[in-house]
């Protein structure tokens, strides 16, 4: 089975608060590098469209964009925009892609329009990936460079997964957190995956 290296990794900086986490990764079998970013911009609260939380979303996003162009190298000396054009940006983007405050637009213009960012495939019929709302907000993107080796991302609805104790009533715990099977307390957000194969 083939395996991936980890090269270098760090966090991106820019934003302000949360900060995305890079990290530069080497495929053994093929030797093909490539990039993966998560993020985790901020959240609406306590208002999911609340302007101020939109705000600081707009400046994590436009920070992330800058380093994706390559032209934040001030602000991460530590960690240089790695050469490679295989990137995926993945993780809990706390808005719609089509945001009406337009937090996320940052990672929609220019070089970035090229980039595939598709709603991901339902899973055992489910469409949310934040249960207690409804709003698909946990989004892979992924760049020209790697999407011929990308597959559409998909939604894991483990909470629905037999293996695990499903189905069964999921958001039924306190603080944004179910119960798939007690005491085990599990997120609101369903993980959203995306094949690779080179």
């Amino acid at each position: 089975q083939s395996s991936i290296e980890f090269i270098v990794g760090g966090a991106i900086k820019g934003g302000q608060g949360r900060r995305p986490y890079a990290t530069q990764l080497r495929h053994r079998d093929s030797g093909r590098e490539f990039t993966a970013v998560v993020v985790h911009f901020q959240s609406g609260f306590p208002d999911f469209l609340n302007q101020e939380d939109s705000n600081k979303r707009r400046a994590q996003a436009e920070a992330l964009a800058r380093w994706l162009r390559g032209q934040a190298a001030e602000s991460n000396p530590h960690l240089p925009r790695p050469a490679t054009d295989q990137i995926a940006v993945l993780g809990d983007f706390n808005a719609l892609k089509n945001d009406p405050n337009e937090s996320l637009s940052a990672l929609q213009e220019g070089p970035f329009a090229s980039w595939r960012w598709e709603l991901p495939v339902s899973d055992a019929g489910q469409a949310a990936t934040a249960i207690n709302d409804g709003y698909i907000i946990d989004f892979i993107m992924v760049s020209p460079e790697l999407a011929d080796f990308a597959q559409q991302p998909r939604i894991y609805a483990y909470d629905l997964d037999p293996l695990l104790g499903g189905p069964t009533e999921f958001h039924i715990g306190p603080d944004g957190s179910g119960l798939l099977r007690e005491p085990i307390r599990v997120s609101d957000h369903r993980p959203v995956t995306c094949a690779v194969t080179y």
